[in-house]
């Protein structure tokens, strides 16, 4: 239905990146993102991270819709999209313990 990965970035003391994060077309809208993600939290929380961060590219509106459900919110870290000139993907954060 879903998958999701975590990676503990060197430069980023205290976090956990979840990124890779794909749901199968007929399963999106069952909260399956949702679950994924806090699954995420949860492992970060369980080995002692502080926080989870992710990128967004923008656009995506029912990724970002679905991550500030969840307590994520923009950082106002941002770069421009490596393969698709004009895009922009931003940073988007939440503490293992809610906000």
């Amino acid at each position: 239905m879903g998958v999701a990965a975590e990676r503990v970035p060197a430069d980023r003391a205290g976090a956990v990146e979840l990124f890779g994060m794909w749901v199968r077309p007929r399963a999106r809208g069952g909260r399956i993102a949702e679950r994924l993600a806090l699954e995420v939290v949860a492992w970060a929380r369980e080995t002692g991270r502080s926080r989870v961060e992710l990128w967004v590219i923008s656009g995506n509106d029912s990724a970002e819709r679905v991550y500030r459900r969840l307590g994520f919110r923009d950082t106002g870290e941002y770069e421009l999209h490596p393969r698709a000139p004009g895009l922009r993907k931003y940073v988007m954060a939440r503490g293992v313990d809610g906000g």
